[in-house]
């Protein structure tokens, strides 16, 4: 007996819930929930494995609620009498405004003396000088750094050093990916076979936990990855999303 026939007819026979473990590759427990079947406009037939696998709880972090860094600060009340007094440039005197609800800011004298950009300015910056002249353009030479000189291969033997990054279909596997393969070649092939009408595709889904299909729990890790099934051969084709 094979290993769907074994985690489907203990599935069927005890119901939801059913324990039929099973060891994939990484050394984790698995066991079959169900399997639904659907079409999917453009995909055709899907055959749906959803597998449990407790340990996947242990491999995400739990996440971390930070609504309460954004959350609105309440004003002290000096600061509210600063704001509303217009001791505050630049800032509201009036919420009323004109009526209509728009603030009123306060408006800075004439004589209000200009930004003096020197005081902040380091007298040892060309850029910095220049900038603090008002109306003054920043010259190309400022721009200019000098260039190191070149050593015959340098640059070759600091290629060599840089390791080539992963292809890309290998940086959009999850960590179970090879548990996922293992799953539809040897547990989802040999069950499409007992199916009145051969799936295009098949959809692996583990979960540290039962859940009900098409409903979301945060409780619950879930991850999904899809396989084309070839109409003239048994292979899982891994498709990333």
């Amino acid at each position: 007996m094979n290993p769907f026939e074994i985690l489907l007819s203990t599935a069927l026979a005890a119901g939801p819930g059913a324990d039929a473990p099973l060891a994939v590759p990484s050394g984790a427990q698995v066991w079959l929930q169900e399997v639904l079947t659907d079409k999917v406009v453009g995909m055709g037939l899907v055959a749906r494995f959803r597998f449990v696998m407790p340990s996947l709880a242990d491999q995400v972090p739990p996440s971390t609620d930070y609504t309460d860094d954004y959350a609105d600060v309440p004003l002290s009340d000096e600061d509210v009498a600063a704001l509303n007094d217009g001791s505050l440039r630049g800032t509201p005197v009036d919420e009323g405004g004109a009526g209509d609800g728009a603030p009123v800011f306060e408006v800075l004298p004439p004589d209000t003396p200009a930004l003096d950009l020197t005081q902040h300015a380091d007298p040892a910056s060309p850029v910095d000088r220049i900038e603090a002249e008002a109306g003054a353009l920043i010259p190309e030479e400022a721009f200019d750094l000098p260039v190191p000189p070149s050593q015959p291969g340098a640059e070759a033997a600091a290629d060599a050093e840089v390791p080539l990054p992963a292809a890309p279909d290998v940086l959009m596997q999850d960590p179970n990916h090879l548990d996922v393969v293992w799953l539809c070649e040897n547990v989802a092939l040999p069950g499409l076979k007992d199916m009145p009408e051969r799936p295009q595709q098949v959809v692996i889904s583990l979960a540290s936990a039962e859940s009900e299909f098409g409903t979301f729990d945060p409780t619950v890790v879930q991850l999904f990855e899809g396989f084309r099934i070839p109409p003239d051969r048994d292979a899982c084709v891994w498709e990333p999303w």
